[in-house]
């Protein structure tokens, strides 16, 4: 028979909701990388399922800029998950996709890729390329390498960085153009994807980006002040 201490312990157990459950948070944050209570501000500004994934990536030096994982990122009856192949070429369109395209059918956060040390940048390239045992390429629905652009400069090309060295031109490579307002947010990041259903929890979402965010390494990295944010924004 269980003893009276055993089952306190049970009666306070965290419940696993699921992401139908979580209610999106809009608001606008800002970069908490050097902040001496960033814990607190994560645990405000970023929704539950990827609160202990944003603490990782900032014990690790790396700076995070977006992240979504709530009821609105389900999809809805008849709708499909968007793929690479659904968004990749349309830079040129009006309706260009924008960076919520990444979260139809998936729980998400964008790091800075300028941020990441060159052995991280390896890392996620490598991940972006893993394949199952049927040799399907399964890293390029979780590791989207994105550039942003929006309707004012769109057509602009001369805008773009300098390729700098090998893992520069391996970016170029491999990403594609979302619509965000790159005024307030990096021109170069990378997208963690999780996909998810309506049976989807908190804690698988937790456990997930867990194994995603600890592959990543240590850095020491400055930032720059004026970076901000740690939560979907409209653009």
């Amino acid at each position: 028979m269980e003893n009276d201490f055993i089952k306190g312990i049970k009666t306070v157990e965290r419940p696993n909701k699921k992401i139908s459950e979580i209610q999106p948070i809009k608001e606008f944050g800002r970069n908490f990388i050097k902040e001496k209570n960033a814990s607190e501000i994560i645990d405000e500004m970023v929704e539950e399922p990827l609160r202990k994934a944003c603490k990782e990536l900032k014990n690790k030096g790396i700076e995070t800029v977006m992240s979504s994982a709530n009821k609105t990122n389900l999809l809805k009856k008849g709708e499909k998950a968007i793929e690479r192949e659904d968004v990749e070429g349309q830079e040129f369109f009006l309706d260009m996709p924008t960076y919520e395209s990444a979260g139809r059918g998936y729980a998400w956060i964008m790091i800075n890729f300028d941020n990441l040390t060159d052995e991280n940048k390896k890392i996620l390239f490598s991940l972006q390329q893993a394949k199952n045992s049927q040799g399907n390429n399964i890293g390029e629905r979780i590791i989207w390498f994105v550039k942003g652009r929006n309707i004012m400069d769109m057509f602009n090309q001369g805008k773009s960085d300098e390729t700098k060295n090998n893992l520069d031109e391996q970016f170029e490579i491999h990403a594609f153009v979302l619509k965000y307002n790159v005024d307030r947010y990096p021109n170069k990041v990378v997208f963690l994807r999780m996909p998810i259903n309506d049976e989807t929890t908190v804690i698988d979402v937790e456990r997930y980006f867990e194994k995603l965010t600890e592959q990543l390494k240590q850095q020491e990295v400055e930032i720059s002040s004026t970076r901000r944010i740690e939560k979907e924004m409209d653009i």
